[in-house]
């Protein structure tokens, strides 16, 4: 299994970073069996005719100074396995021996069929690059440029720890033109980045094109986003494998980065309250019964609806809505997905939607007006803006103008709602509000409602 390695490549010349290189902080068991003052998980003595009758070398064992949940490694060719103690107990409670032969077999195997994309699916991310290096010759030259970025994107390394001529090389192998849209007059793209509030930009490498990344990292962190652009011909790297939508770029090469607006719910959160927002999200929500959706637990359920209607209420105080308008929206999120009968791309559901209200016997409205605008926001929010208005004359609503509003304002509510599938468009979001309240639907999907 051993591979003889490529003298142009050197992980000590593409490396700047010495200390990310693993083989520099693991010692030899046999060294460390020489020291007075041992670990009290090292049983040096007692492992050694262990590991000999099991026909494993002491040499390819080895102690991580900096790992105190994985102090001891087996190191060999293209294996490494952590565990955490050195002693007979550990080697067979854990089934040491076994492991390290059934990974050999997978590795060889792989190797055998020459299958490098899942051979570095079996690495451990700290010894990939130098695998890759010395298996660079072998692997095929189209593959070696998306390897290479699945290495990366699964490490500790930063761009900066790499030598620049080497992603130059490794940049060169891209097989096919980076086609990335849209791109702006200037030629460039438009970037974003979740990130700890105190975290230092001039060193970030690692942005998205998809906002919705950056807002689901921008809550982990408790953190912010930022915004920015890249000319398409400083992108390091595309990376889509974890589906990030992750763009590796040099710092400094990003232009005009500027956090993007944005409101948590635990800022406006005493504000709603005062409003009355959840004592009538309760009073909403407590409507709600699992019957009346196909999956009531589905994607497009009672979750979703709830935090639909939540979103919708908020909508409603910081537009300004007043009590029939902000009713109105309320009752569209209620039952605007109860005619679903699956969760694909479906037109019609919001026809459906509203018949079901209708056979239930659960519509809030008589009069023709209120009837007529929470009809046409049902049916047609399953379709795009300039569809329905083309549509909204064929409605008998005495204000169109003022339908369309609460329309728009229920679509942005549910387009919110799109961030928990990552499939939020932000371009377009029609009120100035929603815009603010990415972080909001974030937070109400991630962490559940008020």
């Amino acid at each position: 299994m051993r591979r003889k390695e490529d003298p142009r490549l050197k992980l000590e010349e593409v490396l700047n970073n010495r200390t990310k290189n693993i083989l520099n902080i693991i010692n030899s068991v046999n060294d460390l069996a020489l020291m007075k003052f041992r670990p009290e998980t090292f049983r040096f003595e007692e492992c050694r005719a262990y590991l000999e009758n099991e026909n494993l070398n002491l040499s390819d064992f080895y102690f991580h100074r900096y790992q105190p949940w994985a102090s001891y490694i087996y190191y060999r060719d293209l294996l490494m396995l952590d565990f955490p103690a050195f002693n007979i107990n550990t080697l067979d409670t854990l089934q040491i021996p076994q492991l390290i032969r059934f990974e050999k077999a997978r590795l060889d195997y792989c190797l055998q069929q020459r299958d490098f994309k899942n051979l570095f699916k079996l690495i451990k991310p700290e010894l990939a690059l130098k695998a890759y290096l010395d298996l660079y010759t072998e692997i095929p030259p189209e593959e070696r440029y998306q390897i290479f970025w699945y290495i990366f994107s699964r490490c500790a390394y930063k761009l900066e720890d790499i030598n620049p001529k080497f992603i130059a090389d490794i940049k060169g192998l891209r097989p096919e033109p980076l086609t990335l849209s849209p791109v702006d007059d200037l030629g460039r793209i438009t970037v974003y980045r979740g990130e700890p509030v105190h975290a230092s930009i001039e060193s970030a490498t690692s942005w998205s094109t998809d906002i919705n990344i950056a807002v689901l990292y921008a809550w982990r962190w408790q953190g912010r986003v930022l915004k920015g652009y890249l000319p398409l011909d400083k992108v390091v790297a595309y990376i889509k494998d974890r589906r990030e939508k992750e763009i590796i770029a040099y710092p400094g090469d990003v232009q005009e980065i500027n956090p993007v607006e944005l409101v948590k719910f635990e800022d406006i959160e005493p504000e709603l309250k005062q409003a009355g927002v959840f004592t009538s999200f309760a009073y909403y929500a407590d409507r709600l019964q699992a019957e009346y959706f196909h999956r009531p637990h589905g994607i497009h359920g009672l979750g979703h609806t709830r935090r639909v209607l939540l979103l919708c209420l908020i909508l409603s105080h910081y537009e300004s809505l007043n009590n029939s308008e902000r009713e109105i929206i309320c009752q569209a999120a209620l039952f605007h997905d109860i005619g679903r009968s699956n969760d694909n791309f479906d037109p019609e559901h919001g026809r459906e939607s509203f018949k079901k209200m209708q056979l239930l016997g659960i519509c809030p409205y008589t009069d023709q007006e209120s009837l007529e605008t929470l009809r046409f926001i049902m049916e047609n929010h399953c379709v795009s803006d300039a569809e329905a208005r083309g549509l909204l004359t064929s409605y008998a609503i005495a204000n169109p103008a003022e339908a369309f509003k609460l329309y728009q304002v229920f679509k942005d509510a549910d387009g919110l709602e799109r961030i928990r599938i990552n499939d939020l468009d932000v371009n377009q979001l029609r009120t100035k509000t929603a815009s603010r309240l990415l972080l909001v639907a974030q937070q109400s999907y991630q962490s559940g409602l008020p």
